[in-house]
């Protein structure tokens, strides 16, 4: 069976490419007749209505193809949002970090100091130590040569008292 005017429209607009004055040819119309006329305000209003579905669908496409792009601003303005905050906290905590480093160099410092003072001064007080021990030790020295020289006198003060009482009692026996 024949296609039908708008059915082979419907094949030019699908692809088929077929030319309307051969359709015309094909099926006998002459191009002047109300017949003719008729048909072609057909193919025009269904070309316009097939214009209007492509016209909606490429907008429809657009429309989603926006709505998907505006989606994916979004989502990656707020990744990126985050990003920064995440950014802005690790500072901070780098930051507050480096103070802590900062106090606890300080604090090192304050120690090493109060160390070396410390040292400074336990020197100082061995010293005085060795001192102390070493005027203590001549001290101890001289006290037993003073007792040794005590000890000497007395010997020498008896022997010299033992005879001159031997002495004495010897005159007093021979002058008795």
């Amino acid at each position: 069976m024949a296609e039908s005017y708008p059915e082979r429209l419907r094949g030019y607009v699908q692809g088929e490419m077929v030319p309307l004055t051969s359709v015309r040819a094909s099926e006998g119309v002459d191009s002047h007749s109300p017949y003719s006329a008729t048909e072609d305000g057909a193919a025009v209003l269904y070309l316009v209505y097939q214009a209007a579905e492509l016209l909606t669908a490429a907008e429809d496409r657009a429309t989603d193809i926006e709505a998907r792009a505006e989606a994916l601003k979004k989502r990656t303005m707020e990744e990126l949002k985050l990003a920064e905050q995440s950014l802005h906290a690790v500072d901070a905590e780098r930051q507050t970090m480096e103070e802590d480093l900062s106090e606890a160099n300080s604090r090192i410092k304050e120690l090493e100091i109060a160390l070396e003072n410390s040292e400074s001064r336990t020197a100082v007080a061995e010293a005085r130590s060795t001192a102390a021990e070493r005027r203590a030790l001549e001290a101890e020295r001289r006290a037993n040569g003073a007792r040794a020289a005590l000890v000497r006198i007395e010997e020498a003060i008896r022997t010299h008292l033992l005879r001159a009482e031997q002495g004495s009692s010897h005159k007093l026996k021979t002058a008795a």
